[in-house]
């Protein structure tokens, strides 16, 4: 391709320090607090404390190279003056607003909340006045958890943050189009987008991308399940991606996101190509996409399916077959009894409706139940992704002891139990755990191999 057919700008990520055109936040502790916990590529020029009104909010602007990103919030501190007026505080977030566009940046406002503080009312009025009195791209923080009656927990952040990027772009001028070949400078180094793919492992460096991605996702109407943005390619946003990928006819399935599907975003938000009304429901219930792999053949598999059928009352489909066969393996010891057991827990909650679920799959991805085998939430956000003991297939002979388990221990397994828990109580980290130990004993729990099993709900 010639230089001269090539674009004039290019909207990329950049990377560098405060002299290159990347994306900065400016104004108070809603900005610092954004730059603080989503971290790169955010560099922050804010400061806590300061109303609309104040100087540093100018310099800081006029310090930043035109063609950036900067995201702005100021006003929250005003609404906490003497006689504020709503007015006045949006005709202040107005200019310095107007003063960023006329510098030649890509101005997103970020909105404090109403919250739970003194003068909540007149943050109300304060908000809609602002609304009205700009004309950006807003980032509205209402209805994140706040830690203090003000701010935004860090989950709330880096969801603003991954809005923020998932739209303007800082920009490059490469020169006009009779310029002459060149190389860009060092601050103009251009980061690409590698092609995405779902983990494990978790890329950091791959972090950012992941978050703008699912961010946009979740905009266009494609859920995410119980992990939301997080920044990590798992299983619910594989199932996101692959049903984006089949609203708009796109090649593949929900393991990879690369350049079409990232163009593909870029043309529905700028209007090319028309939203999809009513999204495929992504299927994040299911956890589907995990690699559970198709059951070894072994004898006796079919019989010791119709066998765990007839106990749940109904026929599964090949999806609950395996994910009955892949937990019991995870979650039981060698001891036969044991292992048909589980097998009977995971079908009895299913024949019940254990937690509204009744489906074999939607019972072990159930929050707070199977987690030491699917995994669970972190602090601060994020999941673990499931233990390695769920997603290792299951050899050949672990397989042979399961399905001889099934056939010769199901049939009699108890169908009251609807729970169970290890035996062991140097197994529990906490005193919680141990009392539900003791409450399954106390309800006249059964010990079978290494595992109490009982009708605690």
């Amino acid at each position: 391709m010639r230089f001269n057919e090539f674009k004039v700008l290019l909207e990329k990520k950049l990377v560098g320090g405060d002299e290159s055109t990347g994306y900065y936040t400016v104004g108070d502790s809603h900005a610092v607090g954004l730059a603080n916990y989503a971290g790169k590529p955010w560099i922050n020029k804010g400061k806590d404390g300061l109303p609309s009104t104040a100087a540093l909010h100018s310099s800081a602007i006029n310090s930043i190279p035109k063609g950036s990103v900067v995201l702005i919030s100021v006003g929250a501190n005003d609404t906490f003056a003497k006689n504020p007026n709503p007015q006045t505080i949006a005709s202040n977030v107005s200019n310095l607003v107007n003063a960023a566009k006329s510098n030649g940046l890509k101005v997103t406002y970020l909105l404090f909340p109403v919250g739970t503080r003194p003068n909540a009312e007149v943050r109300r009025k304060t908000r809609e006045a602002i609304k009205s009195s700009i004309d950006v791209p807003i980032v509205d923080l209402e209805g994140s958890r706040l830690v203090d009656g003000v701010h935004a927990d860090a989950a709330g952040y880096k969801n603003a943050s991954a809005k923020v990027l998932s739209g303007a772009k800082p920009t490059v001028s490469l020169g006009t189009p009779d310029a002459e070949p060149g190389a860009p400078s060092v601050k103009d180094r251009i980061v690409t987008s590698a092609e995405l793919e779902q983990g494990p492992p978790y890329p950091a460096s791959q972090k950012d991308e992941v978050s703008t991605m699912q961010q946009s996702l979740q905009d266009l109407g494609y859920s995410l399940g119980r992990t939301g943005v997080d920044g990590k390619y798992g299983p619910f946003t594989a199932a996101a991606v692959a049903a984006f990928k089949k609203d708009y006819d796109l090649k593949g399935n929900g393991s990879s996101f690369g350049k079409e599907s990232f163009d593909m975003l870029s043309k529905i938000n700028a209007g090319q190509v028309a939203r999809v009304k009513i999204p495929t429901k992504a299927n994040t219930e299911k956890g589907m996409d995990l690699d559970i792999p198709a059951l070894t053949s072994v004898e006796n598999v079919d019989k010791a399916r119709k066998v765990a059928e007839t106990f749940l009352g109904r026929t599964m489909n090949d999806d609950e077959w395996k994910h009955l066969i892949q937990t019991t393996s995870a979650e039981s010891s060698p001891n036969s009894v044991e292992m048909a057991q589980i097998a009977a827990v995971i079908l009895n909650r299913t024949r019940a409706r254990y937690g509204g679920r009744n489906t074999v799959v939607g019972v072990v991805w159930a929050p707070g139940q199977f987690e030491p085998v699917t995994g669970h939430p972190l602090k601060g956000g994020g999941w673990t992704g499931p233990h390695p003991n769920f997603t290792t297939p299951v050899s050949k002979a672990r397989l042979a002891k399961i399905i001889d388990s099934l056939l010769t221990h199901l049939p009699d397994a108890d169908k009251s139990f609807l729970n169970f828990t290890s035996a062991n109580p140097a197994a529990y980290k906490t005193a919680s755990g141990r009392k539900f130990l003791d409450k399954m004993y106390a309800s006249g729990g059964t010990k079978i191999g290494g595992t109490v099993f009982g009708t605690v709900a």
